[in-house]
């Protein structure tokens, strides 16, 4: 203890494990999303809201069994 406060580990510096295809896809993708201009997000954004809330889809109707 140094002044009333506890030390701090250092964390070992291990191997890391190698990218998933999950984590290369993501990086490419924030990648391309970057470069995209105001418009072009405006536009992807509506189209994620439309999706997340179903605007504009049709009614379904529970199977039932």
């Amino acid at each position: 203890m140094k002044n009333g406060k506890r030390a701090t580990r250092k964390r070992r510096s291990g191997k890391r494990a190698e990218k998933s295809s999950g984590t290369v896809w993501a990086e490419q993708t924030r990648a391309q999303c970057n470069q995209l201009t105001d418009a072009e997000r405006e536009k992807l954004l509506d189209r994620a809201v439309q999706l997340a809330y179903s605007a504009g889809a049709e009614p379904t109707v529970a199977r039932r069994r």
